[in-house]
């Protein structure tokens, strides 16, 4: 997804770590020795440099990376400002890093090397820019933060609010104790933190700095997803108190109150009607228009929104639950885009109330027609957690091309909060996935996956990040960073309130940490040699 990095938590890099001791790690039951494991260090002989060194062919490869002070040199000609930037670049140009012999070296599963800490105000190795802007737009004065040296690897950096300025100071790590130059030595990072947050600092340039408010990262690599979840879950202490995902999901909902995005067309006359909610309509620019129709007079209007993200295999749509009046403009909008896979997450009728007006057929033998397409269902299944539809479509001006259509209706969803168990939630997400894959390697195109509940933003929104940083997590594995605040930030600047309860914000958490769970038995399963199939997600015991 936009923004997101791998490595931005630099957890492959370990200070003080020894050969002897990576090559162990290397080789252990986490790694198995798999060809491509990576880690870098810090070189024994001169401890300014760093050695890159990746396992291969049986055995360890050490690559020197020079440190000339404002850039790293691998001596192959290329020139980087910092180790992640580094060992970034040639995980995602893996034919650019070759021994003398020419024989490639590629890196493909970072090492996981513990954080300094597990609090919620460090940040990684986020850079300066990137941390000023996060605290200028608190606009909290003595807000704070900790974040990797970019300049120094192995120390740390306070980035710091006051009176609207970001100051930096470094925090340096010697003989596994932190300390402000000169100042008392502390045996971690907390206690560093906790001493400084009663006594205020002093920047070089004589500015008192005093750290009032964490500024919390809601960024985390997937192996210490479980720790975090823990943490925001205890945050509230008390009645009165919030727990963490409370917490983000209102920093979500104020950031939210400040997108001033048009909605013109959903105001429309001519268009207010086609909206099953007047206040939730599509944003103007990433609107979906119905090729048929014209803007002038609002017949390319439908209440659904594109939603497209970088790192991304798949695109949405996310729209309303129909109404008996625009299923016409449904299917005229499932056949432009050529989608072959819809998402239903609601039943049409929840505690007596309209949620989607039934579009589809309920009998084998009898097709609907909706304007211009005709709609024929050919089978239908159902368990406790979903309907499973296929269904062909056709289209009046083009009577001799039929496409099949898969509707899941996942009908587990309770009326009110979320549902207790998120496997088959994400089993169906990973059975739409396959479907998609499969459809990809003989058409040589991906369609959209339509997403849909009544409103078309609090379910709709929760399935859609899901999939995403699911297939994050297929892409990368359990090194990557994760952050749910920004995925959902992100698919909001397609549509707005997707995502709406803080309910759903920590549904997603625990439907990522089952994911966890199965990923883990699935690499498990396929380093023995033996079949990890997609209904282990929903029979993982708990």
């Amino acid at each position: 997804m936009a923004d997101n990095d791998i490595f931005m938590s630099s957890r492959w890099f370990s200070p003080y770590i020894t050969s002897s001791e990576m090559e162990a790690k290397m080789k252990g039951e986490e790694y198995a020795g798999k060809d491509g494991v990576f880690g870098v260090r810090v070189s024994k002989s001169n401890p300014s440099d760093f050695v890159l060194s990746v396992w291969r062919n049986g055995a360890m490869t050490n690559i020197k990376i020079l440190n000339h002070g404002d850039y790293y040199d691998p001596s192959i000609g290329e020139k980087f400002a910092s180790l992640s930037d580094l060992v970034s670049y040639f995980y995602k140009n893996p034919n650019e890093l070759k021994e003398k012999n020419g024989d490639w070296i590629h890196l493909k599963f970072p090492l996981n090397f513990d954080e300094p800490t597990e609090e919620r105000w460090f940040h990684g190795s986020i850079s300066s820019a990137q941390a000023e802007k996060l605290l200028q737009d608190s606009k909290i004065d003595g807000s704070f933060l900790v974040r990797r040296s970019a300049s120094k690897m192995g120390s740390y950096v306070i980035s710091a609010l006051v009176k609207q300025d970001v100051f930096h100071i470094m925090v340096h790590c010697t003989d596994s104790k932190y300390h402000l130059q000169g100042g008392e030595k502390f045996v971690s990072l907390e206690a560093l933190i906790e001493h400084y947050k009663k006594w205020s600092m002093v920047d070089n340039s004589g500015v008192v700095v005093s750290l009032k408010t964490a500024l919390n990262s809601t960024r985390v690599n997937l192996s210490s997803f479980k720790k975090r979840k823990d943490a925001l879950e205890s945050t509230g202490v008390g009645e009165k108190k919030k727990d963490g995902f409370t917490e983000e999901f209102e920093y979500l909902q104020q950031q939210e109150m400040r997108q001033t995005k048009d909605r013109k067309q959903g105001q429309r006359p001519e268009n207010k009607a086609k909206n099953r909610y007047k206040n939730i309509l599509p944003y103007d620019d990433s609107r979906v228009r119905l090729q048929i129709g014209k803007e002038e007079d609002g017949s390319d209007y439908i209440n659904a929104n594109w939603i497209r993200l970088p790192d991304n295999p798949n695109e949405y749509i996310a729209t309303q639950g129909t109404l008996s009046t625009t299923a016409k403009d449904f299917w005229q909008m499932a056949w432009e885009t050529k989608a072959i896979v819809i998402f239903m997450v609601t039943k049409e009728v929840e505690r007596g109330k309209n949620k989607c007006y039934r579009y589809w057929p309920t009998n084998l033998d009898t097709p609907d027609t909706h304007g211009n397409v005709t709609v024929k269902l050919d089978s239908e299944t159902q368990d406790d957690t979903f309907i499973i539809r296929r269904m062909t479509i056709n289209h009046v001006k083009q009577p001799k091309e039929k496409r099949q259509m898969l509707h899941y209706q996942y009908i587990a969803w309770p009326d009110h909060g979320v549902p207790k168990d998120p496997g088959p939630c994400i089993q169906g997400i990973k059975d739409i996935g396959r479907e998609l894959d499969i459809h990809e390697s003989r058409h040589k195109y991906r369609p959209p996956i339509i997403v849909h509940c009544s409103a078309g933003i609090g379910r709709t929104g929760t399935v859609i990040v899901l999939d995403c940083l699911i297939n994050l997590i297929d892409k990368y594995g359990i090194c990557v960073d994760v952050d749910v605040q920004r995925s959902i930030s992100q698919i909001r600047e397609k549509r707005s309130g997707m995502v709406q309860t803080a309910a759903q914000y920590k549904f997603i958490y625990d439907a990522l940490l089952r994911y966890m769970e199965y990923y883990r038995a699935r690499e498990k399963a396929a380093a023995e040699n033996y079949e990890s199939e997609y209904g282990n997600i929903s029979s993982l015991a708990h």
